[in-house]
């Protein structure tokens, strides 16, 4: 067995070796040798997912801070992780249907069919309008009705992708859920290496990345970090971890994104709050004080008058004050259905609450933060059976903050953007499948004390405290 797993491990190693060498030929080569080297890829791909598809979840997540496009611009507009995940999906369903094995999104599922189908019927009732004569004067008289609705079918296809396909794949398709641990562990890895890069370059633009797709990355792998460094046993470990979270929270204060700031604070305190750490908690926050001092005093007059600046005299606050108006107005509009989801692809989409008004009205406002109440609930129900001490107690942890913090920041910022909410979801798929062990294990409990009072007979075979899924 251990012979078998040996040579799986190696044939996943030269795998990824050939997914870069492949990603490196499609930039590189001639346009004639494109087709070969990308159907090698998905050739390659498919075998390690079909053998190993807890390692094709892990390229998933640890490629999903790369948030830049694949190819040029003339080619569809994928980032590396949207491909993986795409890639890996049809592989996955056709293998548990040959298996026979459900496929499972969890409680959530339901409070994303609502949400869906609201975006569906908004696009369909809004189908055959023309933008110029429901909108004039707002910035669509050269938006077509075609491409309208083809925005809105990517925009759903989008939603879909992450809310619905991310949480499956990591619910549904590892048998052995602590397996996906070493994801957040590769995830911190990728997010030091981010944070030391951006403060030797002293930039928040490089690699392709934006300051606010860099600095909801390094939130992401802050928070990460600082579960897993609560988490850890081994005195080596933490020390390591402790290094990597500071690290990285430097690197995001250098990405001089208040929306991943704000995102951090949020998914600290979920962290914190969930494992009943209150008195660390106000310990950090004393400590943060000398931080911000330090960090102020080596910051250029130019940032700290960005930093601070909060009123319409700065271009990119008023771009955030004018996509607030004309979203409100729109709601004004349609204020039951909305508009369609291809609004967001249409202006700066910066606040989802008033987003999701424009493009679904008050339907799609209350179907959507329905998903988040019941994720808070499925989260709640978790945590009473998996206690701090239990190893998977770090992926609901991890997921609630993930979660909750990326809807924070998408009230500061574009929450429909790559990187971060592939992350969370994932997360979220992860959770889900703990929540499944949270609650075999307290049916298996119910049973035993049955047993115990003589009311029923022990028939369990198998130990109630099973790591497998």
């Amino acid at each position: 067995m251990r012979l078998l797993e040996s040579i799986e491990l190696r044939v996943a190693a030269i795998a990824l070796a050939f997914v870069l060498a492949a990603i490196f030929m499609s930039y590189a080569m001639a346009d004639s040798l494109l087709p070969v080297a990308g159907a090698a890829y998905v050739l390659i791909f498919w075998t390690v997912a079909w053998y190993r598809p807890d390692f094709a979840m892990f390229v998933i997540f640890v490629s999903a801070p790369f948030q830049n496009d694949l190819g040029d611009n003339s080619g569809p507009r994928i980032s590396i992780a949207e491909m993986h995940l795409a890639l890996a999906l049809p592989v996955f369903i056709l293998k548990e249907l040959i298996q026979k094995r459900p496929l499972r999104i969890g409680p959530v599922g339901i409070a994303i069919f609502f949400y869906l189908t609201v975006c569906m019927l908004s696009n369909i009732l809004n189908w055959y309008a023309d933008p110029s004569d429901q909108m004039p004067l707002i910035g669509f008289l050269n938006l077509s009705t075609s491409n309208k609705n083809i925005t809105g079918i990517q925009a759903f296809a989008q939603m879909v992708l992450y809310m619905v396909a991310a949480p499956v794949l990591f619910c549904t398709f590892c048998r052995d859920i602590s397996k996906l641990l070493k994801c957040f562990y590769a995830l911190v890895v990728v997010g030091v290496i981010l944070s030391l890069t951006a403060i030797v370059v002293r930039s928040n633009y490089f690699l392709g990345l934006n300051k606010n797709g860099l600095g909801g990355s390094l939130a992401t792998a802050a928070v990460i970090s600082l579960e897993l460094w609560l988490a850890a046993k081994r005195r080596k470990t933490r020390w390591a971890l402790g290094a990597a979270t500071v690290v990285i929270l430097a690197g995001d204060l250098m990405s001089m994104s208040r929306g991943a700031w704000l995102a951090t604070i949020v998914g600290v305190v979920v962290i914190m709050s969930v494992r009943r750490q209150f008195k660390r908690l106000l310990l950090m926050l004393l400590l943060v004080i000398p931080v911000i001092t330090l960090w102020w005093y080596f910051l250029t007059p130019l940032q700290r008058d960005y930093v601070t600046a909060f009123d319409a005299s700065h271009e990119n606050i008023k771009i955030r004050f004018d996509s607030i108006a004309f979203a409100i107005r729109l709601f004004r509009l349609h204020p039951v259905y909305g508009f369609g989801v291809f609004l967001r692809k249409q202006y700066d989409a910066t606040n989802i609450i008033l987003c999701v008004l424009a493009e679904t009205g008050v339907l799609g406002l209350a179907t959507f933060l329905g998903i988040f109440a019941v994720l808070a609930a499925m989260f709640w129900k978790t945590i009473k059976i998996i206690k701090p001490a239990d190893p998977l107690f770090s992926f609901v942890s991890i997921a609630a903050a993930l979660t909750f913090a990326r809807l924070v920041h998408g009230v500061a910022d574009h929450y429909w953007s790559r990187g971060p909410i592939l992350n969370a979801w994932a997360s979220v798929g992860m959770a889900t499948a703990v929540y499944f062990i949270s609650q075999r294990r307290k049916r298996a409990a119910h049973r035993l004390c049955l047993a115990e009072q003589g009311l029923i007979r022990n028939t369990a075979n198998t130990p109630w405290n099973a790591m497998e899924t």
